[in-house]
């Protein structure tokens, strides 16, 4: 769509549903929705940290059942990503 947005859809959490990710700079946001017949969703902020790192922080409706969320992720390189020795 836009510099630094993405809108997804298709199976989330074995139910049908979608998403949207809105990137500036270091801080990001991103909201999820699943299972139409019992509405279900999520939402998140978060900073990434470094190259490898991001902390994030948000809140769930999963079934009617409302919870807060924390998290950490670590994106790493795959073998196939790494170049290949000549």
């Amino acid at each position: 769509l836009g510099k630094g947005m993405a809108v997804r859809y298709g199976i989330f959490r074995s139910q049908l549903g979608g998403g949207v990710e809105l990137r500036h700079g270091r801080l990001f946001a991103e909201g999820n929705f699943w299972n139409p017949n019992d509405t279900s969703y999520n939402a998140y902020l978060g900073v990434q940290l470094n190259k490898n790192w991001e902390i994030f922080g948000g809140r769930e409706n999963i079934r009617g059942v409302r919870a807060n969320s924390f998290g950490v992720t670590c994106f790493v390189a795959t073998s196939s990503a790494r170049p290949r020795p000549s």
